[in-house]
């Protein structure tokens, strides 16, 4: 039996990963781990049946939040109403968020690892979560548009002790945020993403690591 060099992801296929390729696909995982995150809640949330409000949210913590904790928890209690408010919409997005986030974390991880296959399957998860977030932040306007001037005014009254809290209290804020948001960490890495997949080094990397793969598996295949 002859003995295999390299595995998969060392020696020769290792030194030729790109270090953008890694970079982009961890942002990449990170984004859609909090997506993941974020829609595993709100299907929760909204399946139950039961918004907890700001002071429920408040009393979870277990001690008096700081004014920026404040914000956040009112932000996320608007947020949770008028996803309620709209289920019949919130719901399914929530169920597409879930399910996409987690097929590109499993992507990412795969492209990382140096699985073969990989690259073809981070792209087509790449290219799907990119158009739902075109699609969800188009569907989702309404939703905006009721929680944001809640929290606003949620903030305008903690700003009233808190005067570093002030400029969450206009709702410009609240929807240029939620545009950057969608346009630097949605679209935006989901961009530099699909661009490391496509670029040169990347695209050779996967090469050799099909190509070790294909030379490993007949030694594989003649194991006792």
């Amino acid at each position: 039996m002859k003995p295999v060099e390299t595995s998969r992801t060392g020696g020769g296929t290792r030194a030729l990963r790109p270090w953008f390729l890694v970079a982009a696909l961890i942002l990449a995982w990170f984004v859609g781990a909090h997506g993941a995150t974020s829609g595993c809640t709100t299907v929760a949330i909204l399946r139950e049946g039961v918004v907890p409000d700001r002071a429920t949210l408040e009393q979870a913590i277990g001690v008096a939040p700081e004014p920026a904790q404040a914000v956040a928890v009112a932000h996320e209690a608007a947020r949770l109403k008028a996803m309620a408010a709209r289920r019949e919409l919130a719901f399914p997005l929530g169920v597409a968020r879930l399910l996409l986030s987690t097929a590109l974390v499993v992507a990412c991880a795969m492209a990382i690892a140096g699985r073969p296959g990989a690259r073809a399957f981070a792209m087509q998860a790449v290219v799907a979560y990119a158009a739902y977030a075109g699609i969800d932040f188009v569907l989702s306007r309404p939703i905006r548009a009721a929680w944001i001037p809640e929290v606003a005014a949620a903030a305008a009254e903690i700003a009233k002790t808190s005067a570093a809290q002030a400029p969450f209290a206009d709702v410009r804020f609240w929807f240029w945020f939620e545009r950057l948001r969608f346009g630097l960490l949605e679209v935006g890495a989901m961009g530099l993403t699909l661009a490391a997949l496509a670029a040169p080094r990347s695209r050779a990397f996967f090469a050799a690591v099909a190509t070790e793969a294909s030379r490993t598996r007949p030694d594989e295949d003649e194991d006792p």
